[in-house]
C-alpha cells in the first residue's frame, strides 16, 4: 500500500468479499500508513492487517529457527487452509521460522570455482 487511496481500495474490496463470506487479510511493513489510517481501517470491518515487524491487527514476525516463543506469541502452522490466525483481528504475534533456500547446482559450481 502506498497511500490512503490504496488503503481505502483494500477496505472496499474487503467489504465486498465479506458479503460473499470471504475473509480478506493482507500484510504490510508500512507502519507509517497503519499509524496514519488505522481509524479508517479499524472501522472497515472486512479487512485484517497483519503488520510485518509491528502490531497492526496482528503482528507477523520471522524469527530464527531456535527462537523460543514468549507469552502472546504463536507459531504459524504453515497450513493456511485450516488456520484462521492471520484472518482474524486477534492482537497476537504470529511467528514463522526463518527458512534457508538450498543453493542450486549452478550456485555451488560458481562458489567452488571462485567466480565470485
Amino acid at each position: 500500500m502506498k497511500d490512503l487511496g490504496c488503503v481505502l481500495k483494500a477496505c472496499n474490496l474487503a467489504k465486498d468479499n465479506e458479503k460473499l463470506g470471504i475473509k480478506t487479510f493482507t500484510y504490510t511493513s508500512r507502519q507509517d500508513l497503519w499509524e496514519k489510517y488505522k481509524t479508517a481501517i479499524t472501522h472497515s470491518t472486512g479487512i485484517v492487517i497483519n503488520g510485518s515487524g509491528f502490531m497492526a491487527h496482528n503482528e507477523y514476525r520471522v524469527v530464527p529457527q531456535d527462537y523460543v516463543a514468549q507469552k502472546g506469541e504463536y507459531w504459524c502452522p504453515d497450513k493456511c487452509y485450516n488456520c484462521r490466525m492471520c484472518k482474524e483481528r486477534l492482537g497476537v504475534v504470529i511467528l514463522s521460522k526463518e527458512r534457508h533456500v538450498k543453493k542450486s547446482k549452478t550456485e555451488h559450481h560458481i562458489m567452488r570455482k571462485q567466480f565470485v
